[in-house]
């Protein structure tokens, strides 16, 4: 039995998976034990199923619920707003 470690898509901090930790099946986000209690996600070692995620909030994902934004997406966002895509600026950067 090997143990999987993953960075958590709030704070950036590595955990491994046998001890708590979240992670949303709706938008693909993880997140730590510290993070879990920072932002009410009461699952341990436990999927946010988005079935869970109904009327009542039951441990609501935070980033599905706009209360933490990751970089991506935030990129995805801005290059909405630029009318570009993530290639288009990489080229444009590195003609820069």
């Amino acid at each position: 039995m090997g143990v999987d470690f993953y960075a958590c898509d709030s704070c950036g901090e590595t955990f491994n998976d046998c001890g708590d930790y979240a992670h949303c099946e709706t938008c693909g986000q993880w997140l730590c034990p510290d993070c879990m209690n920072k932002y009410g996600v009461g699952h341990s070692m436990a999927d946010i199923d988005a079935d869970e995620q109904g009327d009542d909030n039951f441990d609501q994902c935070p980033f599905c619920a706009k209360k933490i934004v990751s970089d991506n997406t935030l990129l995805e966002f801005a290059l909405k707003k630029l009318n570009t895509t993530k290639e288009k600026l990489i080229k444009e950067y590195k003609n820069s």
